[in-house]
């Protein structure tokens, strides 16, 4: 009996001729494969990620902006589409705002974003804005927000004086052996650390 005749190319190749989901990682990954190896085709850089040569030209024509992504930020490197801000004059004035308290030294937290960003909505007149947990979720997401805690006495030291206080603090330990000199800050009882000579 003879074999049975198979339709022009394989599985392999039907595979790759399918659109395929990247998420930006991957797409980054394509990017970063095409500057290690400049002379790789796009048909080439297409067969080693199994995605068609058409989507690979529009990743590469994107490079600047898949080079950017923080791959370190687990939950934007797993996407795989961008969904852009619903209100993003709002988001970026809010953004602006931040940098700028930031830069001040200033202490923000969510509830504080929120109440600014509908301050912001109101002064731009943007309608139906919601202010929702979500919301903050998605716009601390979108521009690469973290949250820090500060603990104790972080961030009080005034840095205006700075300088002259070292001095002054220098001043009064070079009367001292350096074998007698010690940071008592946040202990609970300084007699168990102290020496006496």
């Amino acid at each position: 009996m003879p074999p049975e005749k198979r339709a022009k190319g394989n599985d392999d190749e039907e595979k790759i001729n399918k659109r395929k989901s990247l998420t930006f990682s991957e797409k980054k990954e394509v990017c970063e494969w095409k500057r290690d190896h400049p002379s790789y085709s796009l048909d080439e850089i297409a067969k080693k990620f199994r995605i068609s040569k058409s989507q690979t030209g529009n990743i590469i024509k994107e490079k600047d902006k898949w080079m950017s992504i923080d791959t370190s930020n687990v939950k934007s490197s797993n996407l795989k589409r961008e969904r852009g801000a619903k209100f993003p004059e709002v988001e970026a004035a809010l953004y602006l705002w931040m940098s700028q308290a930031l830069a001040s030294n200033l202490a923000i937290s969510g509830d504080i974003l929120k109440n600014k960003a509908s301050y912001f909505a109101e002064r731009l007149q943007v309608t139906n804005f919601g202010r929702s947990d979500g919301w903050l979720t998605n716009f601390k997401a979108r521009y690469n927000i973290k949250q820090y805690n500060k603990a104790g006495e972080a961030n009080s030291a005034p840095l205006e004086t700075l300088d002259n206080e070292r001095t002054i603090l220098q001043e009064v330990i070079g009367e001292y052996d350096l074998c007698n000199v010690y940071n008592v800050d946040e202990t609970g009882n300084c007699i168990n650390i102290a020496k006496f000579v």
